[in-house]
């Protein structure tokens, strides 16, 4: 498509990106004689005349919003293209990058002040596009630009293209609910509410101010996971995971993560207020501490406000007292050996089953073989788990891995039909992550153990039960009860495993 004349006007030059809905491209406007950003749509939206019609209708909204935040639509068509038909609208073009680059470079999170001076600018752009009536819909930061000096200025990109991409079903499940950026979606927006409003995109902005503040998003995980969460999880507090953060913005990026958009500041304006305040509160406390400390020295404290502009060094890992959030597993000292114990304890209960339940005394060495193979499995998959932060993900995991090993054994088993084998595979995870949480909540009432511990022993149990199963319909019992027998040794064996791995004391945050 380099090189491409549209209308005869504009000369795409170079490809900037490729998404679900097309291609951007930086263009020249032969008539002008000025750069400018061209969105070409993909073919799978052209061709058909009322999308054609709505995606006019897009980009006449778009082309209304006037702000300085907002990049500025200059003009839309229909052309083909190498003989195939194509939409294209034509765009401001902004020289930056965006945060998702930021992001890339600021893994441990961003600089506080930045992100307040970002957000006021995203909230300015977002103020005036709902007065207009105008809700995004996809707020994420591959579609805001900074640019200018020292990347302080903001631009939001692609208002109307959600709204296309709904239309289209390029953002939609079967089921109708939107499936476009998980990571950034309102619970509306998960449900699949057609109705939604600007509070939508200020939930959206919460998730990216979070993920900008604390180095990761408010949920993490598959993208079923990532929406179950936006429906019912609670994020962790961002001073959890990063103390530099001042109290008065997490409360605030936390408001703007209520589950119930009445819950969320009105609208943008307010967060524009409640934004400039804590910037401002902040440097006001930080002067009158440093006034204090030039008489009495400083005064330790990991609930010390900090101004906004600065990042001392973080303090060891720690569980913040009475919140109920401890900080992900890899960050506690410790996990690793934990992860290992209870991986070996997976194993021990796997390895007992293939020697005494599948009588392979003769063939020792194939059952040792299997369980350190189990035993390798379990651990690597414990070891990476432990750098992702919610054991909703771990779950997911490993119902998902338990439900195709289920559905492979099937398949290759000579009473079970062919299709049983394929029913199993399409269902059997989703089944298994449900009785999860069940099995989770068992265990960590039983044993009394941290919520994540409870997961690790909730997957060591489930494949124990796997294989328990699997031996008993090998052996002849009816499927009936060799599910039935699985499902009692998956809490049994999960209590087991969390009550035998090693306790680990938690730091606590200094008063």
């Amino acid at each position: 498509m380099r090189g491409a004349l549209l209308e005869g006007r504009y000369r795409l030059e170079r490809r900037l990106g490729a998404g679900g809905m097309g291609e951007v491209w930086q263009a020249r406007d032969l008539r002008l004689d000025r750069e400018v950003a061209v969105k070409v749509i993909s073919r799978g939206v052209a061709g058909d005349h009322l999308l054609e019609e709505r995606f006019r209708k897009e980009a006449r909204t778009a082309a209304g919003l006037t702000h300085p935040r907002i990049v500025t639509v200059h003009d839309h068509g229909e052309v083909e293209v190498d003989g195939r038909p194509v939409l294209f609208l034509v765009m401001e073009l902004v020289r930056g990058r965006p945060l998702t680059a930021v992001l890339r470079d600021h893994r441990s999170g961003a600089d506080p002040a930045a992100v307040v001076r970002w957000a006021v600018q995203i909230c300015e752009g977002l103020a005036a596009a709902h007065r207009a009536g105008v809700v995004h819909r996809d707020i994420k930061p591959a579609n805001i630009m900074v640019h200018g000096p020292a990347e302080a200025d903001v631009t939001i990109c692609d208002f109307g293209i959600a709204r296309l991409a709904e239309e289209t079903g390029t953002g939609l499940t079967a089921t109708g609910a939107a499936i476009g950026t998980p990571t950034y979606m309102s619970p509306e927006q998960a449900r699949g509410d057609r109705r939604i409003d600007g509070r939508s995109d200020l939930y959206s902005l919460g998730c990216m101010l979070y993920e900008l503040l604390a180095g990761r998003p408010p949920f993490t995980g598959s993208g079923l996971s990532v929406l179950s969460q936006h429906l019912t999880g609670e994020p962790a507090p961002i001073r959890d995971l990063r103390p530099a953060v001042p109290e008065e913005l997490e409360r605030l990026v936390l408001e703007l993560l209520a589950k119930e958009p009445a819950a969320r500041p009105a609208d943008a304006e307010q967060v524009i207020d409640r934004l400039r305040k804590a910037a401002t509160g902040a440097r006001s406390r930080s002067r009158s501490r440093s006034r204090s400390r030039a008489v009495t020295g400083p005064a330790p404290g990991r609930d010390t406000e900090t101004a906004l502009g600065t990042d001392p060094p973080p303090p060891a890992p720690a569980v913040r007292a009475g919140t109920g959030h401890p900080i992900p597993a890899s960050s506690v000292p410790g996990t690793r050996p934990r992860l290992l114990w209870g991986s070996l304890l997976a194993a021990a209960g796997v390895y007992t089953q293939l020697v005494v339940l599948g009588e392979w005394g003769s063939l020792t060495l194939r059952a040792l073989g299997a369980a350190l193979l189990a035993c390798l499995l379990a651990f690597l998959v414990s070891r990476s788990s432990a750098d992702v932060p919610d054991e909703e993900s771990r779950g997911v995991a490993a119902a998902l891995t338990a439900g195709v090993l289920i559905g492979v054994l099937l398949l290759f088993w000579p009473p079970a039909p062919w299709w049983a084998g394929v029913l199993v595979l399409l269902l059997s995870g989703f089944v298994l992550l449900f009785l999860s949480h069940f099995v989770r909540g068992l265990v960590g009432a039983l044993a009394r153990r941290d919520p994540w511990v409870a997961w690790l022993g909730t997957e060591s149990g489930l494949f124990n039960a796997v294989v328990f199963a699997g031996i008993l319909a090998a052996d002849g019992r009816a499927v009936y009860a060799a599910v039935g027998w699985g499902l009692a040794m998956w809490p049994a064996a999960a209590l087991v495993t969390a009550v035998f791995v090693p306790r680990l004391r938690a730091v606590q945050a200094p008063a």
